[in-house]
């Protein structure tokens, strides 16, 4: 966190520096954990990004036939109830 001489340096230039310092240093401590406790939390993706891209691909073309088969039934009704 600091160098060697900063920290001699805080420590004699003021009354309570090697408090100072060892707070410091819990609170570096304390913030570390708090990331690695995030970071477990979140957790790796689920779907790398190309998985991501093929699964949307994948969605996108089931649309896309699930609509073109709505549109013939519609199609398909409407000369019905034409005849």
């Amino acid at each position: 966190m600091f160098s060697e001489g900063a920290e001699e340096d805080l420590m004699h230039s003021h009354p309570s520096g090697h408090q100072m310092l060892k707070n410091m240093r819990e609170d570096v401590h304390n913030q570390r954990e708090l990331i690695a406790a995030a970071v477990e939390r979140l957790g790796k993706p689920k779907m790398t990004d190309e998985e991501m891209r093929e699964q949307a691909m994948k969605e996108y073309r089931e649309a896309k036939r699930l609509a073109k088969l709505e549109d013939e039934e519609a199609k398909g009704n409407a000369e019905k109830s034409a005849a």
